[in-house]
């Protein structure tokens, strides 16, 4: 690194800087339309689009997209955008590497790595909106109301025709919105311009009116299509959900009805035929799915601080592997690997000490155990395996270390696959497991080596210190982004690559 005369080598990462990753972190939408209370509404993946633009794109969409707890999910996750300093942070000194990985001498300079925390809370939106007509279409049909005149009366011999010559039909359809933030029906009249018809949730009555003339056979109908809109407003964008109601129409129709009574030029009696104006009505509207009205409690998506979850876990490491490495690139005069940044992490979990805490009841026990400066091995080690999944592709396994003489109780503890010079010399014998691609693996735990921490040694002698390890032949799924944080909404699937190992060099623990 080059540092001027007065500078000193200091490195914050501050709730600001937690925010910006928050927001970049790579993502695409999964499963939007599961049941709950749990749904995975995203799938990380470092091709995916960012967090801030994927979480908009999820909370604008319409309730046939997507069902009310993966939409709650959504909207709790949101609330990381206001997230907030804890006034909970903590340092770390520790030596900085070169630039080159052939030269592992250490400098001159000491970095102090300096880490907030954070704090955030759900969102709460309301679902969004969707709608339908409440009635039947033979229902409303004969709910028509129909007004006629003028009469015209013509007897022919004992038949008597009644014309109403031209009349209207009415009926008011009864449209209910259901869900939304005050949501507001839009209508459009033969593909004219919507108009707004009212808004909440509740019924709204479209009126609609045609005209009929049965002397000279016009009959008029009409055509309506509707929208629901509403609106939220998140982190500065303006979100807007719609509903497509469809379409329905209201016919002027022709109308025969028979009779008797009274001839018109005496009291005899005539059979009466009378021509006048009916309605009817159809309908071809979309019906709000059926998750709408069964699901999940909103309270049992709520129970979730997903908010924090994601700021205290994935967005947390992903941040610092990413202001990481653009620290040393920049003070690296340009010059950039990733294994500096993985060491860097490591020698802070190097830092750390090793205790039987395990912060079960934080949103994240990984990034407790940062801030608190101590957990239990499984924490201290997954440091830097947390930031190096951001750079290399990684393998996690459930093992066990050798404590003495016994067996250790079981941790998380990973591989990280790495291409030809990617890494630096290694020392104190670390192995390398060789891989089918030309590349190699080595293990990540620094909390068992004294050394530069890109990697630990497992064998000493004939003396295996780690169980299981990755076995000559066999082929392991090394993923990028697959660290499995709890408390977050995501799957973690990442990109991966499977590896066939092909040979292990032991070093000088041979």
């Amino acid at each position: 690194m080059k540092l001027g005369p007065e500078e000193e080598a200091r490195w914050n990462y501050t709730v600001g800087d937690l925010l910006l990753a928050a927001a970049a972190y790579p993502v695409e939408a999964y499963n939007l339309t599961g049941y709950g209370p749990f749904v995975p509404i995203f799938r990380t993946t470092p091709s995916g689009e960012p967090m801030k633009d994927a979480l908009i794109g999820v909370l604008s969409l319409g309730a046939n997209q997507i069902s009310p707890a993966a939409f709650w999910t959504a909207s709790d996750l949101a609330g990381f955008a206001s997230a907030s300093y804890t006034g909970v942070n903590v340092s770390y000194s520790v030596p900085v590497l070169p630039a080159n990985p052939a030269n592992i001498t250490i400098t001159g300079y000491n970095l102090t790595l300096t880490f907030q925390g954070a704090e955030a809370t759900p969102y709460h939106y309301m679902y969004p909106p969707s709608a339908n007509i409440t009635e039947t279409d033979a229902k409303l049909s004969a709910s028509t109301s129909v007004s006629e005149g003028p009469v015209a009366e013509k007897q022919t011999g004992s038949s008597v025709v009644v014309v109403y010559e031209a009349g209207t039909v009415s009926l008011d359809v009864p449209i209910r919105l259901y869900n939304g933030s005050n949501p507001c029906l839009y209508v459009s009249e033969g593909g004219g311009p919507y108009v707004g018809e009212g808004c909440g949730d509740g019924i709204i009555d479209v009126e609609m009116q045609v005209y009929a003339n049965t002397y000279t056979g016009y009959y008029q109908s009409e055509t309506m299509t509707g929208i629901v809109n509403d609106t939220i407003n998140w982190n500065g964008t303006q979100i807007t959900r719609r509903w497509n109601v469809g379409s329905w129409t209201l016919y002027s129709t022709l109308n025969y009805t028979f009779g008797s009574g009274p001839c018109l030029s005496s009291n005899n009696t005539c059979t009466y035929e009378y021509i006048n104006v009916a309605g009817s009505f159809s309908s071809n509207v979309a019906q709000p799915p059926s998750w709408v009205f069964h699901h999940a409690p909103e309270a049992a998506v709520y129970s979730h601080n997903y908010a924090e979850g994601y700021l205290d876990g994935p967005a947390y490491y992903y941040g610092v592997a990413r202001f990481l490495s653009s620290y040393i690139g920049e003070k690296g005069g340009g010059r950039y690997s990733g294994w500096e940044a993985a060491a860097l992490i490591g020698e802070v979990a190097l830092i750390m000490k090793i205790n039987h805490a395990n912060y079960s009841s934080a949103p994240d026990p990984y990034e407790a155990a940062l801030l608190e400066g101590d957990g239990n091995q499984t924490l201290v080690a997954g440091q830097q395996v947390a930031v190096a999944q951001y750079i290399y592709p990684t393998y996690w396994v459930m093992g066990e270390a050798l404590n003495g003489t016994a067996w250790a109780a079981p941790w998380l503890y990973a591989f990280l696959d790495q291409a030809p010079g990617s890494a630096p010399t290694t020392v104190d014998g670390e192995p390398n497991y060789t891989l089918s691609s030309g590349g190699y693996a080595v293990m990540v735990d620094p909390t068992s080596n004294q050394s530069v921490p890109t990697g630990v040694w497992w064998g000493q002698g004939n003396q295996t210190l780690y169980s299981p390890t990755l076995e000559v032949g066999k082929t392991y799924t090394f993923r990028l982004d697959a660290f499995p944080f709890p408390n977050s909404p995501f799957f973690f699937s990442g990109s991966s690559v499977s590896e066939e190992v092909t040979g292990v060099d032991l070093g000088a623990f041979g």
